[in-house]
């Protein structure tokens, strides 16, 4: 569950629809942010075998 929250916090962190007012770059780097935390979070429910 900790897990989890975690990677929601997250995800609402650095979601790309937050950076829209800051510019490409910022869009860019939030996009490459949520791609990672994406991956870790696949990487997490197949150890779990959530998936």
């Amino acid at each position: 569950a900790e897990v989890k929250k975690a990677y929601r916090v997250l995800a609402m962190m650095y979601h790309p629809d937050k950076f829209s007012s800051l510019g490409d770059e910022a869009i860019r780097q939030a996009t490459e942010s949520m791609k990672q935390i994406n991956m870790a979070w696949d990487v997490v429910k197949e150890a779990r075998g959530m998936r």
